[in-house]
């Protein structure tokens, strides 16, 4: 081999090299990292440290903060959230792991979802962002190997894509999502008077008595339950700006219902206008009535009365301080907000006497409703 020809050589399998390692810097470029496929989500964050989430989703932001030491949904009006439910998502996605990063070359991040329109979930502790997080798309095949929740994600502080199987689909992006809309369980049974509108009911042993009915008139009892039950599974939609006035709201003229137990609660709801939805604004309040302290037995009295007084009102006394501290507790939870409440449990407030009643059927309708049932029996 002549001298030319080595030379030609080398210098070939010089730009050879230098091509491969050129190819290989550039494929460094675009490969992504290899990480811990146990790694979490939140690896290395106290979550006791969290004081913030932010939820946005196209122009709709929901923000839900600590402030003094009370969590609120800042972004409805500062109302308490649900704490469990925060915590409960939290701790949820501390769970997820990451896996490894999905392969990937030179790619647009909107081919999975995750441009400025993806859903973005940030964690504050302070002012200081922990964590910031977006949801992309499902993948395409998820679905057929059964991971319906698999979701591209990117996070603050990595430039790489993953694969998680979670969607995220928890981290609600409503206002009403985030807080307690139970608003009152008193059970029905426990009733013994309503009043509402034209209604006057009081339970007189085991029957209602309505004032004003008429003797060919019947309580109709779908409608009575539905206005002892109104109060047992009583729910908000939403909650009312704080800045609209009484006037506003209907709560200048409102309607007035009330309903007191056995135990001594009185719960009064006003229920004012309705708003653009057909739904009603309402308040709460709650008042507690100490029943009669036991009698004192006398000077002379036997030791097994006395004995039955002190025992009587040690349990009187706890009885009273328990449901005082009950009344207590629900007025500060309920009395300083106007609810909205669903269209249809807000008809149970608004019952005036005559829907209340129906005719009663006459003698001749029941003997004839008899005999119809008599022959159906027969034909059957």
């Amino acid at each position: 081999m002549t001298g030319k020809k080595i030379t030609i050589m080398a210098i070939v399998l010089i730009v050879l090299a230098s091509i491969a390692v050129v190819q290989k810097k550039s494929s460094d470029l675009h490969r992504t990292k290899k990480v811990n496929a146990d790694k979490t989500l939140l690896e290395n964050i106290d979550l006791n440290t969290i004081t913030e989430l932010d939820i946005i989703d196209g122009s709709n932001k929901i923000t839900v903060a600590k402030n003094d030491e009370v969590w609120k949904v800042t972004s409805l009006y500062n109302y308490p959230a649900d704490f469990q439910k925060l915590a409960t998502s939290i701790q949820r996605t501390s769970q997820v792991k990451l896996g490894e990063p999905v392969p990937a070359g030179n790619i647009d991040k909107s081919e999975f979802g995750l441009d400025k329109n993806a859903k973005q979930i940030i964690l504050k502790a302070g002012n200081k962002k922990i964590l910031a997080l977006k949801v992309g798309v499902s993948r395409d095949a998820s679905k057929t190997v059964g991971w319906a929740n698999q979701r591209f994600i990117t996070k603050s502080g990595d430039d790489s894509i993953y694969l998680v199987n979670d969607d995220f689909g928890y981290f609600l992006t409503n206002n009403e999502g985030w807080i307690k809309k139970d608003l009152l369980k008193v059970n029905s049974g426990d009733i013994v008077a309503i009043t509402s509108k034209d209604i006057k009911l009081k339970l007189n042993g085991t029957d209602w008595k309505l004032d004003g009915i008429k003797k060919n008139q019947e309580l109709d009892t779908s409608k009575l339950s539905k206005l002892k039950s109104v109060l047992q599974y009583l729910s908000c939609k939403s909650i009312a700006d704080p800045a609209k006035s009484e006037n506003d709201i209907g709560m200048d003229n409102p309607e007035i219902y009330t309903a007191t137990t056995k135990d001594g609660f009185t719960y009064t709801v006003k229920t004012g206008k309705p708003n653009d939805e057909g739904d009603v604004y309402a308040q709460f309040a709650v008042k507690y009535d100490r029943p009669t302290v036991p009698s004192k037995p006398e000077k002379d009295a036997a030791d097994d009365k006395k004995t039955a007084y002190e025992n009587e009102l040690k349990q009187y006394n706890e009885t009273v301080a328990a449901n005082e501290k009950k009344a207590t507790e629900l007025n500060d939870r309920l009395s300083r907000w106007t609810y909205i409440l669903d269209k249809y449990q807000a008809e149970a407030f608004l019952l005036t006497h005559e829907k209340l009643v129906k005719e009663k059927e006459k003698k001749s309708d029941r003997k004839k409703k008899r005999q119809t049932e008599g022959l159906n029996d027969k034909i059957l």
